[in-house]
């Protein structure tokens, strides 16, 4: 992954495995190890479930920033 330059985002959903970690290991795991494997990534902590994640508008417009809406020719 360290060659390809592109923004890297993580979404953690917080009612996932993430409720698991135990808060005195939350400053270290709270992120899955994300910021020690990739220290430029980009952490999103979501209040919703693995599954949830997917609906919310939230996840829908951050992963659709910064691009532009083809205008559909008639």
């Amino acid at each position: 992954m360290a060659s390809i330059h592109a923004p890297v985002t993580v979404y953690i959903a917080s009612y996932g495995l993430a409720g698991c970690v135990t808060p005195e290991n939350r400053g270290v795991w709270g992120d899955y190890g994300v910021e020690r494997c990739l220290p430029g990534a980009r952490v999103v902590h979501m209040m919703a479930g693995h599954f949830d994640i997917l609906e919310t508008d939230f996840l829908i417009k951050d992963l659709q920033a910064g691009y532009i809406y083809p205008i559909a020719r008639l």
